[in-house]
């Protein structure tokens, strides 16, 4: 009689197990899914919050939905006038380097003519007063690559350049051309060779350059501004150009 109860004791516990682990199941995935709940009603509070702290302190959602859309179409307005400022101040920058190199460059198709064309005008009276493109430059009108600037005279790259090194050279003070320097510049024409020197030596051109000073119009002197080129980097050729 005993062994039978015991039997019938093992095999009531092996058929209840069945039973227990599916409980055991059944709590694991309830539990599982209210921390999903949780989680989700969680995130949707902090978004909600985040929502409507950012909406001028509006507790409606529904009222709070027009100044949403307002204020993305005034970021995007904002960022579409950012974008025309930008494209403008390019485009200005652009036909600023070509007025440079229709000008001031080195282009030998188009220098004769532009020399032949332009007009001496008189020493202006004061740096305002300066019509040339060079005179622009100097008030910062019209960007440059300035590789040297003191007191006297700055230097900044040729936008057209006729070698790796094309180096332009002008007085601060309007001199329209080298013929109508008068004594009294002397030291300043003696400072612009020897700036031109500096300069050289800090472009690494140890191997030789070559200083060039249009006057005129038959000297295809096309701006009116004294300005003395610095040329170099390469082999240069003879005679420079008659």
């Amino acid at each position: 009689e005993r062994e039978r109860s015991g039997r019938r004791s093992r095999s009531s516990g092996s058929a209840m197990e069945p039973h227990l682990l599916h409980a055991r199941a059944r709590r694991q995935k309830e539990w599982w899914n209210g921390a999903c709940m949780g989680i989700i009603i969680l995130a949707t509070l902090v978004f909600l919050s985040c929502l409507l702290l950012g909406m001028d302190g509006s507790t409606d959602l529904e009222s709070a939905r027009p100044s949403l859309g307002l204020r993305t179409t005034k970021l995007w307005m904002s960022q579409t006038r950012y974008g025309a400022s930008t494209t403008s101040i390019n485009r200005h920058r652009m036909q600023s380097s070509r007025s440079v190199a229709r000008l001031a460059g080195g282009d030998a198709k188009n220098e004769e003519k532009l020399a032949q064309t332009s007009s001496p005008i008189p020493a202006a009276a004061s740096l305002e007063e300066n019509p040339t493109i060079f005179g622009k430059i100097l008030r910062g009108e019209i960007p440059a690559v300035v590789v040297h600037e003191d007191e006297l005279c700055m230097a900044f790259r040729d936008v057209n350049p006729v070698a790796p090194t094309h180096i332009l050279i002008i007085p601060k003070k309007h001199i329209p051309m080298l013929s109508e320097a008068n004594d009294d510049d002397s030291a300043l024409l003696g400072h612009l060779l020897s700036s031109a020197r500096k300069i050289a030596k800090d472009q690494g051109l140890g191997d030789g350059f070559r200083i060039v000073i249009n006057n005129g119009v038959n000297g295809c002197q096309s701006v009116y501004h004294l300005h003395v080129h610095l040329i170099g980097g390469k082999q240069l050729s003879w005679p420079p150009g008659v």
